[in-house]
């Protein structure tokens, strides 16, 4: 068991790689800087961080707990949280939205519906005896009946994704 500690500050450094270079044992420290690592007396060990300088020791089996202090690198940033997303997942979402917010596409129009998107005499006649009105409706409901299928397969691969990454 050990403790790895920033030099400056003496907190924990979160997330240090500690490795037994003997045996290949890895672990990670916890926000305190706390970690636990088996290691025989002459194995070396090593710590590594993405915010502070690389440290090695070698385990003489001595001390309970090691404390080590490592320097933090002047390029270090640390930020609190960050989450990449593909391309395709951030449209995925927005397209998602959508489908959720857009109104039920129908093939065919009641008479009370084409009154209330009818904005002239001249476009409630369109709309009701037009072939081109008619299939754009086609369009817009197949086109619909695909983004929610997508969705769909979507949402079972990302569960699918989940249960076997367990």
């Amino acid at each position: 068991m050990g403790k790895v500690l920033d030099a400056a500050t003496g907190k924990g450094v979160n997330l240090a790689t500690i490795t037994n270079l003997k045996n290949r044992d890895m672990t990670r420290t916890n926000k305190e800087g706390v970690f636990f690592l088996d290691a025989s007396v002459g194995d070396s060990i090593e710590i590594a961080s993405l915010t502070h300088e690389r440290g090695a020791f070698r385990w003489n089996g001595n001390a309970e707990e090691i404390v080590f202090r490592l320097k933090k690198l002047d390029k270090a940033i640390e930020l609190p949280e960050v989450r990449v997303a593909t391309k395709r997942e951030q449209q995925l979402e927005k397209e998602i939205k959508q489908v959720l917010a857009e109104p039920e596409a129908k093939k065919n129009l009641s008479f009370g519906e084409a009154v209330s998107m009818a904005q002239s005499p001249i476009t409630l006649l369109y709309e009701l005896f037009s072939k081109s009105a008619k299939e754009d409706r086609k369009v817009a409901m197949l086109m619909q009946e695909k983004r929610r299928r997508d969705l769909a397969n979507y949402r079972f691969g990302m569960i699918a994704g989940q249960a076997t990454d367990l």
